[in-house]
């Protein structure tokens, strides 16, 4: 398969899936078919050696959030992540995905001068909970050495298996 990106409207993580036949006539169904998902990342082939040492810097407190103690107890779990940007430009936060509809996500800014720092609050509903073994959130940036950052999060005790 050959994909070209140019087409694709966004950055981030795009899913679709590719149905597989041998014989003109056959169904699609779930037998043939072929999920696919590619993550698209900013071009940086193009900066100089000056920018790429002069470039913003991502750091975040966190990449792994253990809420299944609180939700446990609790129908909702919040947990505050800092996002820092210790390069020496300004970053840019060009998208933030969440996998599941029972994680939501709030950035203050998007924008970190150098030195600067933001929070990102992570919020899941118990109720909206569906059976998935990964849950993560994606973050893509402007740092050529990091464009693509990943948070982690265990929902459950389960997950720790």
């Amino acid at each position: 398969l050959t994909l070209d990106t140019d087409r694709l409207t966004d950055l981030g993580l795009t899913q679709t899936s590719v149905y597989l036949s041998r014989f003109a006539g056959d169904k699609v169904s779930e037998e043939n078919e072929m999920p696919v998902s590619v993550v698209v990342l900013p071009d940086f082939s193009d900066l100089s050696e000056r920018d790429r040492l002069n470039a913003p810097v991502i750091h975040l407190s966190r990449t792994d959030v253990d809420l299944s103690d609180q939700l446990e107890k609790k129908t909702k779990a919040t947990y505050d992540v800092t996002i820092g940007n210790t390069g020496k430009s300004t970053l840019q936060i060009n998208k933030l995905q969440v996998f599941n509809p029972a994680v939501g996500v709030s950035l203050r800014k998007s924008t970190l001068a150098p030195g600067e720092h933001t929070r990102l609050r992570i919020t899941v509903e118990k109720k909206n909970l569906k059976k998935k073994k990964q849950f993560r959130i994606l973050l893509i940036s402007n740092d050529p050495v990091h464009p693509k950052s990943t948070i982690n999060l265990r929902l459950s005790k389960a997950q720790a298996k």
